[in-house]
Protein backbone atom coordinates (compact mmCIF):
# COMPACT_ATOMS: atom_id res chain seq x y z
CA UNK A 1 0.00 0.00 0.00
CA UNK A 2 2.87 2.28 0.66
CA UNK A 3 4.32 1.60 -2.69
CA UNK A 4 1.30 2.36 -4.57
CA UNK A 5 1.24 5.66 -2.07
CA UNK A 6 4.42 6.48 -3.63
CA UNK A 7 4.08 5.36 -7.13
CA UNK A 8 0.97 7.88 -7.17
CA UNK A 9 2.97 10.73 -5.86
CA UNK A 10 5.96 10.03 -8.04
CA UNK A 11 3.49 10.20 -10.84
CA UNK A 12 1.90 13.10 -9.53
CA UNK A 13 4.34 15.10 -9.49
CA UNK A 14 6.05 13.97 -12.85
CA UNK A 15 2.56 15.28 -14.03
CA UNK A 16 3.48 18.78 -12.01
CA UNK A 17 6.61 18.93 -13.20
CA UNK A 18 5.29 18.82 -17.52
CA UNK A 19 2.35 21.17 -16.13
CA UNK A 20 5.88 23.39 -14.87
CA UNK A 21 7.59 22.63 -18.39
CA UNK A 22 4.59 23.71 -20.20
CA UNK A 23 3.80 26.99 -18.34
CA UNK A 24 7.36 28.07 -18.78
CA UNK A 25 6.84 27.54 -22.64
CA UNK A 26 3.84 29.28 -22.82
CA UNK A 27 4.88 32.15 -21.04
CA UNK A 28 8.33 32.33 -23.32
CA UNK A 29 5.20 32.35 -26.06
CA UNK A 30 3.50 34.94 -24.35
CA UNK A 31 6.57 37.37 -23.89
CA UNK A 32 7.68 36.90 -27.14
CA UNK A 33 4.43 37.74 -29.04
CA UNK A 34 3.53 40.37 -26.92
CA UNK A 35 6.93 41.58 -28.25
CA UNK A 36 5.93 41.32 -31.70
CA UNK A 37 2.77 43.35 -31.03
CA UNK A 38 4.95 46.41 -29.34
CA UNK A 39 7.26 46.34 -32.36
CA UNK A 40 4.17 46.76 -34.09
CA UNK A 41 4.35 43.94 -36.09
CA UNK A 42 0.59 43.50 -35.49
CA UNK A 43 -0.95 39.69 -35.76
CA UNK A 44 -2.83 38.22 -38.13
CA UNK A 45 -6.24 36.76 -37.31
CA UNK A 46 -4.07 33.15 -36.95
CA UNK A 47 -2.20 34.52 -35.04
CA UNK A 48 -4.69 35.80 -32.27
CA UNK A 49 -6.55 32.50 -32.54
CA UNK A 50 -3.28 31.17 -31.42
CA UNK A 51 -2.57 33.32 -28.52
CA UNK A 52 -6.14 33.18 -27.29
CA UNK A 53 -5.30 29.16 -27.16
CA UNK A 54 -2.43 29.58 -25.54
CA UNK A 55 -3.97 31.50 -22.81
CA UNK A 56 -7.12 28.67 -22.81
CA UNK A 57 -4.85 25.98 -22.52
CA UNK A 58 -2.36 27.95 -20.20
CA UNK A 59 -5.16 28.29 -17.86
CA UNK A 60 -6.24 25.03 -18.50
CA UNK A 61 -2.92 23.11 -17.19
CA UNK A 62 -2.69 25.84 -14.47
CA UNK A 63 -5.60 24.01 -13.11
CA UNK A 64 -4.78 20.94 -13.95
CA UNK A 65 -1.09 21.51 -11.71
CA UNK A 66 -3.85 22.74 -8.94
CA UNK A 67 -4.99 19.71 -8.61
CA UNK A 68 -2.49 17.27 -8.99
CA UNK A 69 -0.73 19.27 -6.17
CA UNK A 70 -3.86 19.00 -3.88
CA UNK A 71 -4.04 15.38 -4.90
CA UNK A 72 0.36 15.06 -3.94
CA UNK A 73 -1.04 16.95 -0.36
CA UNK A 74 -3.13 14.34 0.13
CA UNK A 75 -1.01 11.62 -0.95
CA UNK A 76 1.46 12.15 1.42
CA UNK A 77 -1.12 12.59 4.50
CA UNK A 78 -2.31 9.46 3.61
CA UNK A 79 1.55 7.80 3.56
CA UNK A 80 2.06 10.16 6.97
CA UNK A 81 -1.07 7.53 8.57
CA UNK A 82 -0.04 5.01 6.26
CA UNK A 83 3.70 5.25 8.01
CA UNK A 84 2.47 6.26 11.55
CA UNK A 85 0.34 2.86 11.55
CA UNK A 86 2.79 0.70 10.74
CA UNK A 87 4.99 2.22 13.30
CA UNK A 88 2.56 1.47 15.65
CA UNK A 89 1.78 -1.73 14.18
CA UNK A 90 5.56 -2.78 14.79
CA UNK A 91 5.95 -1.72 18.59
CA UNK A 92 2.58 -3.59 18.90
CA UNK A 93 4.29 -6.42 16.94
CA UNK A 94 7.94 -5.91 19.29
CA UNK A 95 5.71 -5.82 23.00
CA UNK A 96 4.17 -8.99 21.50
CA UNK A 97 7.56 -10.84 21.06
CA UNK A 98 8.54 -9.33 24.37
CA UNK A 99 5.95 -10.64 26.51
CA UNK A 100 6.23 -14.17 24.57
CA UNK A 101 9.80 -14.48 25.47
CA UNK A 102 8.81 -13.21 29.08
CA UNK A 103 5.83 -16.30 28.90
CA UNK A 104 8.81 -19.11 27.32
CA UNK A 105 11.07 -18.06 29.97
CA UNK A 106 8.66 -18.56 33.10
CA UNK A 107 7.55 -21.77 31.46
CA UNK A 108 11.20 -22.90 31.27
CA UNK A 109 11.67 -22.39 34.84
CA UNK A 110 8.61 -23.65 35.86
CA UNK A 111 9.89 -27.02 34.06
CA UNK A 112 13.22 -26.73 35.83
CA UNK A 113 11.39 -26.79 38.91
Amino acid sequence: EIEKAWKMVDSAYDKEQKAKDTILALKEEIVNLTKLVEQGSGLSMDQDSNIRDLLKFKEEVTKERDQLLSEVVKLRESLAQTTELQQETERSREEAEQTISQFQQEIQQRQNE
